[in-house]
């Protein structure tokens, strides 16, 4: 059985994580060496290791999976909505989409100050 996926974009996403909501990176670690989401409330878990670290997933709050483009996130959200877990949803475009909508990142360990005109909007 095919549960629907709940999906956010980018923007959405950004606002529910300033209102408490974790964002689970489930990249490798060589793409996050590329670039990686800088929030507060980011947990990494690689794709290969998500079975492993189903207890680093809190039940108890809204969470959304990002890769790099949004497709290994929504197969991944798909799965963990079929055990479960209720609260869940897939950041549609990835990091990619982040990126060119100026959300803070950090390239290559260093932090890139985005879009001034993204971060007046959100003022």
């Amino acid at each position: 059985m095919t549960n629907y996926i709940k999906e956010l974009n980018v923007e959405e996403a950004f606002r529910k994580i300033k209102e408490g909501a974790i964002l689970i990176d489930i990249r490798n670690e060589e793409e996050l060496e590329v670039f990686s989401f800088d929030i507060p409330n980011v947990i990494h878990i690689p794709q290969n290791m998500i079975y492993d670290q189903l207890y680093k997933i809190p039940k108890d709050k809204t969470v959304i999976l990002g890769c790099n483009s949004g497709a290994r996130s929504y197969f991944m959200t798909q799965i963990l909505s079929e055990m479960n877990f209720k609260n869940i949803y897939n950041l549609r475009g990835g990091i990619l989409d982040w990126v060119e909508k100026g959300l803070p990142v950090i390239w290559d360990n260093y932090k890139k100050e985005n879009s001034n005109q993204h971060k007046s909007k959100q003022q």
